[in-house]
């Protein structure tokens, strides 16, 4: 991935947010950050070709950089259900026939109702996205079957004059997945867009630069949550995605 190195450095507003006890990942439907409103399933009815879904991927740093340059980061997702062993047409984006070419796109627009969770990006950033289905997947910590999974990569950057500090316990929005609802139904619709699945934020890698030395760390853990389901069902691992009481998130915060 492109880094582009800088000499200035924008500070991210602090005064509205409240410290996170420890670093890591976090994953949403949008259009709010995890902090902010946490969804962890989405229903859609499948009824139209308007709109769109929204992922939210944010993080929070093991400790404080004078500049965030760049992130890379993998989403993997899967059919809930073992019995379904083919990938889901309406969740094909890429490669010759694939059925909704063009109906995943990324941008690093922060909602306006943010609160909790920062602009990592100040605006400014550059996402790209990539979309990958088997036998591509590497990494995975089961056993691959042919043709049920799929990753996202999702790969963003500032130029130098828009590279802002980061500070250590503090959440900052990255950027959106955004699953547009074309061809669901009509002439040339998808099938199976109300077949569960589960997207899972496998990791993230934010490249810093500090005292003009390049350095990066791998978060893998999740603050909230890692795991979004499509249609309700289990999450990737197995399990029921379980949203967090309202103890409990209050626990994470200093």
């Amino acid at each position: 991935m492109k880094k582009v190195l800088g000499i200035s450095c924008v500070m991210l507003a602090l005064t509205a947010t409240t410290a996170l006890a420890y670093a890591g990942l976090n994953l949403s439907w949008g259009p709010e950050c995890a902090s902010d409103a946490l969804m962890i399933n989405k229903n859609f009815a499948c009824t139209t070709n308007n709109g769109s879904s929204i992922i939210v991927a944010s993080f929070v740093p093991n400790a404080s950089h004078e500049r965030l340059l760049a992130v890379d980061a993998v989403i993997d997702g899967q059919p809930s259900s073992y019995s379904t062993r083919v990938f889901p047409d309406w969740w094909q984006f890429k490669n010759v026939g694939a059925c909704r070419i063009a109906a995943l796109s990324t941008n690093t627009t922060i909602s306006g109702n943010a609160v909790n969770c920062l602009d990592a990006w100040s605006g400014q950033g550059t996402p790209t996205i990539d979309y990958y289905g088997d036998p591509v997947l590497v990494g995975i910590p089961v056993p691959p079957v042919q043709g049920r999974r799929a990753r996202i990569k999702v790969g963003c950057w500032v130029p130098a004059e828009s590279a802002s500090a980061v500070e250590e316990g503090f959440e900052y929005f990255v950027f959106n997945v955004v699953v547009n609802h074309t061809k669901t139904v009509g002439t040339g619709s998808c099938t199976d867009c109300l077949v569960p699945m589960c997207w899972a934020f496998n990791s993230i890698m934010p490249g810093y630069e500090d005292g003009g030395v390049n350095n990066a760390e791998t978060l893998i853990n999740p603050i909230l949550n890692f795991e979004i389901t499509w249609q309700g069902g289990p999450g990737c691992y197995g399990d029921a995605a379980q949203n967090r009481t309202w103890g409990q998130i209050k626990s994470l915060y200093r």
